[in-house]
């Protein structure tokens, strides 16, 4: 069971998430996360369709402004989190950023990879493994995408899988299995895929290997909690959390 030191805020945090039409993982991850602090989250789907490839992620660009106009419309927010890694890659954090703020002007907009990057930085690292459970040509786009922005991807590997319902519907025991066997050399391990029901494991994962693990999800909250300048240590769900 997961523990928290709270400090009350004044008022209520308001985070728009952005979520996949096909992604069964994420909303709840954000609940079971923020469930008992003075945050609410307001969600709406992003019309997707499998398989994921970068022609399906990158049609996802046009539906981003129709998204966004009907996230709540007459409620400010703190943040919008755009909760796909592939996608965000694929698109580009730029133009998320610009297709967010057209509909939501000066709103903090948050992804999975610009979040593990700011991860990265504050742990003080440029090394870094890759895990995914994605094809090889998005896996490869994921790594690509590392590199290019001056992060040194250790290693890497992929389960080759190309739709996320399948990819949120994994055995447990199954997923866990499958990372440990992913002899790593680097400290941060990071797992891809906001869709990937891995929540939960990093703290077991962590007290097996003693590396750092970093999820889509867990680094989309962090950097959520340090833009809106929320005040608790969530524990439970990774060390990068309860810092």
């Amino acid at each position: 069971m997961e523990s928290r030191t709270r400090t009350k805020n004044a008022g209520e945090t308001q985070i728009g998430l952005v979520a996949l039409s096909t992604d069964l993982t994420i909303e709840q991850d954000f609940h079971r996360v923020f469930y008992n602090l003075p945050v609410k989250i307001h969600t709406n789907r992003i019309h997707f369709d499998n398989p994921i490839t970068k022609d399906n992620l990158i049609k996802m660009e046009g539906n981003i402004l129709d998204c966004i106009g009907d996230l709540v419309p007459d409620q400010k927010l703190n943040a919008v989190c755009f909760g796909c890694t592939s996608g965000t890659v694929a698109i580009t954090p730029e133009v998320v950023e610009k297709e967010v703020q057209y509909g939501r002007p000066w709103c903090p907009v948050i992804d999975p990879v610009t979040s593990v990057i700011k991860i990265l930085q504050t742990l003080k690292t440029k090394d870094i493994s890759i895990f995914t459970p994605y094809t090889k040509k998005t896996h490869k786009s994921i790594v690509n995408f590392f590199t290019d922005n001056n992060v040194n991807v250790i290693d890497d590997v992929c389960m080759g899988i190309s739709s996320d319902i399948k990819v949120a519907n994994l055995n447990q025991e199954y997923l866990l299995k499958s990372i440990l066997n992913f002899k790593t050399k680097a400290d941060v391990v990071f797992l891809s895929c906001t869709a990937l029901p891995v929540l939960p494991l990093l703290q077991k994962l962590e007290k097996i290997t003693g590396k750092i693990y970093v999820s889509s999800t867990q680094a989309l909250i962090w950097n959520t909690i340090k833009t809106t300048g929320i005040k608790t240590k969530i524990k439970g769900y990774g060390s990068i959390l309860s810092k």
